[in-house]
């Protein structure tokens, strides 16, 4: 892989890495069958980086940034509503965790050719063309002080593969393009001045070059 690619893989699972446990996570209060559920203080306990990762030249002046097989457990508190076979409103609390599996990435990015050409020694700079987010699953766990029946569990993980899981979906894509639009860039104008874009750009104009 060329020096310049490799300098921008490296640094962009690093930002990455670093930033989806930052992640904000939705406040969201929905109706769910016989019921309502509000989900609310929801964060990021723990993170899984991505086991595959790769880096694509797709276009003379695009590249594809690929991430999968990333797993994220998300914590927080509910509240719910549930009427009951008896026509009575029965309220639960209590603590969720939600792991969401196989989390994937897809970003293309585009490369500014006015800092690439402008000068044979500055350093690239990068703008975010498409993103996008998927989660492969949800599991669910439920903690609270009451009884929570079969059915509240099946509603309550309905309701987050319904309203929460497209979500963070949405704010994953919201923080990557963020990241490369403002973080990478910061981080490329650091990139050593020996690493002369000469190197880049004759990867520019190779036949069809693949990097991962």
């Amino acid at each position: 892989m060329p020096t310049g690619l490799a300098y921008m893989r490296e640094i962009g699972m690093k930002v990455v890495n670093d930033q989806v446990v930052k992640l904000s996570l939705p406040t969201i209060r929905e109706r769910i069958e016989n019921g309502e559920v509000f989900i609310y203080n929801a964060r990021i306990s723990k993170y899984w980086p991505p086991q595959e990762y790769s880096l694509d030249l797709v276009e003379p002046n695009m590249f594809q940034w690929s991430m999968s097989k990333m797993h994220i457990r998300a914590a927080g508190d509910f509240q719910a509503s549930i009427v009951n076979p008896l026509l009575l409103t029965v309220p639960i609390t209590g603590h969720f965790e939600a792991l969401l599996g196989h989390v994937a990435l897809t970003i293309s990015v585009h490369l500014e050719n006015s800092y690439i050409f402008g000068s044979a020694f500055g350093s690239p700079q990068v703008r975010s063309a498409h993103c996008q987010s998927t989660i492969g699953y949800v599991d669910l766990n439920v903690r609270n002080t009451g009884v929570i029946t079969d059915f509240f569990i099946n509603a309550f993980k309905a309701f987050l593969i319904a309203h929460f899981k497209p979500q963070v979906e949405q704010r994953m894509c919201r923080m990557i393009e963020t990241i490369i639009n403002q973080d990478m860039n910061n981080l490329l104008s650091t990139m050593p001045l020996k690493v002369r874009l000469s190197i880049y750009i004759s990867s520019l104009t190779a036949s069809h070059p693949s990097f991962s």
